[in-house]
């Protein structure tokens, strides 16, 4: 499953507030005017997604074996 697929699927699980969140920095991206993250953006990104998706190290683990069979 590709990176934007597993955002795609995340969306619909986030509250109201994280969503008007998400919108917020959306906005602030396009017009330019976003503060630099700290450290590795994408990471950053990963570390979020991994929260909000509650994957522990077995479903990390499961995940990724789940990748690598699709790309066979």
């Amino acid at each position: 499953m590709s990176t934007l697929a597993e955002i795609e699927e995340a969306l619909p699980k986030l509250t109201k507030e994280e969503l008007l969140r998400v919108e917020a920095l959306l906005r602030r991206i396009q017009r330019g005017q976003a503060a630099a993250p700290k450290g590795n953006p994408r990471l950053q990104a990963l570390d979020t997604l991994q929260a909000r998706l509650a994957l522990d190290a077995h479903k990390v683990e499961a995940w990724v074996a789940a990748v690598r069979e699709a790309r066979r």
